[in-house]
């Protein structure tokens, strides 16, 4: 990846949603009291996520909110996309009409959900963590000759967590995941190495989109009162969360591996 980039710069966009925010009858409104949905702010755009699946895109164009939702969250068992402006779902075809009908559209993503992004998104829902960010694409490598976007290898980190003033990087894995798992070296060793060269490489991009966001939740009343801070450090030292793991599993082979790399970086999680 060339650049690092995310947050708002377009003022009219916050203030749009702002706008929305005061009728309690928007779909923006639903969106922000939904204790259920995560919202993302990418590089000019949000994404909302349910239980780790994007329940919609927003951005905007000309004075409207623009919106882009799975056809398959919509009721219609297709791949591509519906848009929507300002909430109203354009095609016919959908059998969910409007964002605002958030319990419709969140029924259909249950059937999505594995069972990874739904452990991993306890930890993102959970106050205490203070979670400002989920699926952070840093790395995107290029295969040789690429001829399509398959030829290039997309990583994204889980989540990341605001702590006093440090931007902590966190990669969660559930306890059957074979990427945890070798009789030689596990692939989390070097996909949590690559994050790690990454954090370095793209430093000064990332503290400066973070800023950026962060003052984009507050003036989306998105954070507590004293969570904005300018003065921003970053964690080069991903953390690991393995879910899932029944108390008899502690002594296994493959988690005494993770313990000798990964040291007191290695969160676990038990049934």
């Amino acid at each position: 990846m060339a650049v690092f980039k995310r947050g708002i710069t377009n003022s009219e966009f916050i203030k749009a949603l702002n706008n929305l925010y005061s009728d309690k009858t928007s779909f923006w409104y639903k969106i922000v009291n939904d204790n259920d949905l995560f919202i993302a702010i990418r590089d000019e755009y949000l994404s909302v996520y349910f239980k780790g699946q994007s329940l919609c895109k927003l951005s905007f164009h000309e004075g409207v909110i623009k919106g882009e939702t799975h056809k398959k969250y919509l009721g219609v068992c297709s791949s591509g996309y519906f848009v929507s402006n300002d909430g109203l779902i354009i095609n016919e075809d959908a059998k969910i009409r409007h964002l605002s009908e958030l319990e419709s559209i969140k029924e259909n993503i249950r059937n999505y959900v594995g069972k990874e992004k739904f452990e991993s998104y306890k930890e993102v829902m959970d106050e205490k963590n203070r979670v400002i960010d989920v699926e952070i694409t840093m790395i995107k490598n290029k295969v040789s000759n690429p001829q399509k976007h398959s030829d290039y290898e997309i990583s994204s980190i889980d989540y990341l967590s605001l702590e006093k003033n440090k931007l902590v990087f966190y990669e969660a894995k559930h306890y059957s995941n074979p990427e945890i798992r070798s009789r030689t070296t596990p692939k989390v060793f070097e996909q949590v190495d690559r994050y790690e060269r990454a954090l370095h490489n793209h430093k000064n991009e990332i503290l400066h989109s973070y800023k950026t966001i962060l003052k984009n939740l507050s003036d989306l009343k998105l954070l507590k009162k004293g969570s904005y801070t300018k003065d921003l450090e970053i964690d080069f030292n991903p953390y690991l969360i393995v879910f899932d793991i029944d108390k008899k599993e502690n002594a296994d082979g493959h988690l005494q591996k993770l313990r000798s790399h990964f040291g007191n970086r290695l969160i676990l999680k038990y049934k």
